[in-house]
C-alpha cells in the first residue's frame, strides 16, 4: 500500500517535472542574452580596472601642475 503510493506519487512528480521543463525551455531566455548579461559586468570591471590602474599617474601629473601654477601665482 505504502510502496504504490509512493510510485503514483513519484510518477506524478515526474510528469509534473517533465512538463514544467518543457515550458520553461520555450519560454527561458536565449542563450546570447544570459552570455551577454554574464559578460558585460566582467568587460565593465576589467576596463574600469585597467583605466585605474594605467590612469592614476596621469591623474596624478595633472594635479601637480594645477596646484604648481596655482601657487606659482602667488608672488
Amino acid at each position: 500500500m505504502l510502496f504504490q503510493h509512493a510510485a503514483r506519487s513519484s510518477a506524478s512528480m515526474a510528469r509534473m517535472q517533465l512538463r514544467r521543463s518543457f515550458t520553461r525551455s520555450y519560454t527561458q531566455e536565449s542563450w546570447a542574452v544570459t552570455e551577454v548579461k554574464r559578460i558585460v559586468p566582467n568587460i565593465a570591471f576589467w576596463a574600469t580596472l585597467l583605466s585605474v590602474s594605467l590612469g592614476w599617474p596621469f591623474c596624478f601629473v595633472w594635479y601637480q601642475d594645477r596646484v604648481t601654477k596655482k601657487y606659482a601665482n602667488l608672488d
